[in-house]
């Protein structure tokens, strides 16, 4: 492999929405008291696209490398997917104040809402966590069971 598709490859590489830099933010591990946990969606989704991404770069894009750099290009890779996954997820979470008085009509349908979000989200959840084992992500997989 020449040094122009060397270059290829890594702007290839580079250009990865997992391989962004990312600002490392950290999921909040405790909720604090008196609040609940909303998780958003669609940034858990974006979370889950990814992974999927970089288990496509993993599996197609990789093999573009010359054979001597392609476990330091994956490892490398698969760190800056742990800081973006766990920025994004950290990003998807959002605490609201619990309602006071515990069953007024907004405490019952504050937990009507908690119930459906974790509903929504536990799937997405299931998925990332099998996937995060997958590739020996257990750094931020540990992070992500914690909250």
């Amino acid at each position: 492999m020449g040094l122009i598709a060397l270059r290829q490859a890594l702007v290839l590489a580079l250009k990865q929405g997992f391989m962004q830099r990312s600002a490392h933010e950290h999921l909040t591990q405790k909720i604090p008291p008196g609040q609940i946990l909303h998780w958003d969606k669609h940034m858990v989704q974006k979370a889950l696209t990814l992974l999927k991404d970089y288990q496509n770069f993993v599996d197609n894009d990789l093999q573009t490398f010359p054979t001597e750099i392609q476990d330091a290009m994956k490892l490398v890779s698969r760190k800056q997917l742990e800081a973006n996954l766990e920025t994004t997820l950290a990003r998807a979470q959002t605490f609201f104040q619990m309602p006071v008085a515990r069953w007024s009509n907004r405490a019952e349908e504050t937990s009507r809402a908690y119930a459906d979000n974790l509903q929504e989200v536990s799937t997405l959840f299931a998925t990332i966590l099998e996937e995060l084992d997958h590739i020996g992500a257990h750094t931020v997989s540990t992070n992500v069971r914690t909250p």
